[in-house]
C-alpha cells in the first residue's frame, strides 16, 4: 500500500487540493476498500426521479431557447438603433438646412424696416429637443436676443412672427391660399405700414397664392393696387339697411 501510494505520487502529477483529499482517507488497504464499499452503496441508494429529470431537461432547453432569443433580439435591436441614429441625424441636417434658409429670407426681411434677425436651430441632443429660436434687435446698439415676452414688446413680437411667418412663405410656394388674421396688432403705424407693404407686394407678384387679410382697421394710403380687393364687414344693431347701400356709387371713388 504505501509502495503504490510512494509510486503514485511519483509519477502523478498532483495538486495541492488533491493531496489534502487523499490525506483524509484511511492508509490501511483493508479500511480503504471498506470505505469504498460504502460509499457505493450509499450511491446505489440514490433514487433518481424521473419526472424531476424530465423537467429539468425541458428547463434547460427552454433557457437555451430563450438565450438564443435573446441574443437575437439584442442584436436586432442594435440593428435597428443604429438605422435610427442615421435618420436622425439626416433628419436634422435637412431641418437645420432648412431653418438656415428661413434666416436668410427672415434677415433680409428685417434689413427692409432698419432692424436685425436671424433664426437658429438649437439642437440640445435629441430630436424631442428641437427648437427654432428666432433672435431679433430693434436697435442698432443691441444684439440679438431671443425672443421672448419679458425682453421684446408685445408689438416687436408681433413684427417678428410675422416676419417669420412672411420668410417661411417663401420657401413653402405649394399653399392653395392663405389667411392671416390681424397681423397688426399691437404694431406701430410705421412697422404697420411695413408689414403691409411686404404682404401686398408678395401676395401680388409672381404666381403668389391667394391671400386674406382679416383685421380690425388698415392704414390709410396703403398701397394696395389693383389686384387687392378690400371687403367692409358690418354687423350690429345700428348698421343700415341694405336699401341704403349704393355699391355703385362707391366704385367712382375707389377708381380715384
Amino acid at each position: 500500500m504505501r509502495a503504490c501510494k510512494t509510486r503514485a505520487e511519483r509519477e502523478a502529477n498532483i495538486d495541492t487540493e488533491t493531496r489534502q483529499t487523499f490525506a483524509t482517507l484511511p492508509q490501511d488497504l483493508e479500511e480503504l476498500e471498506d470505505l469504498i464499499e460504502n460509499e457505493t452503496a450509499r450511491a446505489e441508494a440514490f433514487v433518481a426521479n424521473d419526472m424531476v429529470i424530465r423537467d429539468y431537461e425541458k428547463r434547460k432547453t427552454r433557457i437555451a431557447e430563450l438565450e438564443r432569443r435573446i441574443g437575437n433580439d439584442q442584436a436586432v435591436s442594435e440593428r435597428k438603433k443604429v438605422e435610427l441614429d442615421q435618420r436622425k441625424d439626416e433628419f436634422i441636417v435637412k431641418v437645420k438646412s432648412f431653418v438656415d434658409d428661413i434666416s436668410v429670407k427672415f434677415a433680409e426681411l428685417y434689413k427692409l424696416i432698419d432692424c436685425s434677425g436671424a433664426v437658429m436651430l438649437k439642437d440640445e441632443g435629441g430630436v424631442r429637443d428641437l427648437e427654432v429660436d428666432i433672435r431679433v434687435s430693434y436697435r442698432d446698439k443691441d444684439d440679438l436676443t431671443s425672443l421672448k415676452a419679458s425682453v421684446q414688446s408685445g408689438g416687436e413680437q408681433m413684427m417678428a412672427t410675422m416676419m417669420y411667418i412672411f420668410a417661411l412663405q417663401r420657401l413653402t410656394p405649394n399653399a392653395a391660399f392663405r389667411i392671416v388674421d390681424e397681423m397688426n396688432q399691437g404694431v406701430d403705424q410705421r412697422n404697420e405700414r411695413a408689414l403691409m407693404g411686404m404682404m401686398i407686394d408678395h401676395a401680388t407678384t409672381g404666381e403668389s397664392q391667394q391671400t386674406f387679410i382679416i383685421t380690425p382697421k388698415l392704414l390709410e394710403g396703403l398701397p394696395l393696387g389693383p389686384k387687392v380687393i378690400p371687403h367692409v364687414l358690418l354687423n350690429g344693431d345700428v348698421q343700415g339697411e341694405d336699401v341704403y347701400w349704393n355699391p355703385d356709387g362707391f366704385a367712382p371713388t375707389q377708381v380715384r
